[in-house]
């Protein structure tokens, strides 16, 4: 891969290629570059992915262009809900360390949109497989089954006793091969509706809280002669809107897998 598509993929991330933006002055290098791009896309703290440069930069377009949805709608959700998770994660962490001044009611809703997000992740993902499975075609997995888990990166250093040496360290991703899904396309199916279904109480959880905050703040009313309306806060959130598309994905497989069958 060329610096170009690198650059490209960046800026289609809206990663900007320069140190100075505002004045094109002092170029980013290749490894800043890909640096950026797996933040921007996997969230902060990813230690990056061991691998040859080559294979390193064919994989991140492959990650940009599943958040433009290229390789499909579902994998989009998945990839841009793990991102939306681990950002939540690192803001819940933040809150949690301070010793004072603490606000108990943002940390439960960030809390939430944690739980909600990696819910949403799961469907996403499984819904991903199974239709991949329906259709017989290879899975791009790009986020590995347990990736959501917290203590995913973290291994620590053994002796020849099997005891613990050193501080925790984060082990780089190997980058997955596509494969074809393994298992019935029922079965998967199956396991998607469900990850939805807990996908969706975790959301609707997490909305409750979201309009107990908004409902709680000062509503500014503003004179009809200033030309500008009030738009109120949506009563639906954007995770429950992408757990009501996932259903609809849900339905069409198994509509589909039906059809199939029967022929």
């Amino acid at each position: 891969m060329s610096y170009e598509s690198l650059r490209a993929d960046a800026e289609c991330m809206y990663i900007s290629p320069w140190h100075l933006p505002r004045e094109c002055r002092f170029k980013k290098t290749s490894e800043v570059l890909r640096t950026e791009l797996v933040a921007r896309l996997y969230g902060p703290g990813h230690p990056g992915f061991k691998a040859k440069l080559a294979d390193i930069d064919a994989h991140l377009t492959v990650l940009v262009d599943c958040t433009q949805g290229r390789h499909g709608r579902a994998l989009q959700i998945a990839i841009n809900a793990y991102n939306s998770a681990q950002r939540a994660t690192e803001t819940l962490a933040g809150m949690t360390a301070k010793r004072r001044g603490r606000d108990r009611a943002i940390e439960a809703e960030t809390a939430a949109d944690v739980r909600q997000w990696l819910a949403i992740f799961r469907a996403a993902r499984q819904v991903f497989l199974a239709a991949r499975a329906v259709r017989g075609e290879c899975a791009i997995d790009v986020l590995p089954e347990g990736c959501e888990s917290p203590n995913y990166l973290v291994w620590q250093q053994m002796t020849g006793t099997g005891k613990p040496v050193g501080d925790p360290v984060k082990e780089r991703w190997r980058i997955p091969k596509p494969a074809p899904v393994i298992g019935p396309a029922a079965a998967l199916i199956s396991a998607s509706a469900d990850a939805v279904s807990l996908a969706r109480s975790a959301a609707d959880a997490g909305n409750v809280l979201r309009l107990a905050r908004l409902d709680a703040a000062p509503v500014v009313r503003l004179p009809e002669v200033c030309g500008i309306e009030d738009t109120p806060a949506p009563r639906e959130s954007v995770p429950q809107t992408l757990v009501a598309e996932l259903g609809r994905f849900i339905s069409k497989l198994e509509t589909h897998s039906k059809e199939i069958t029967a022929a």
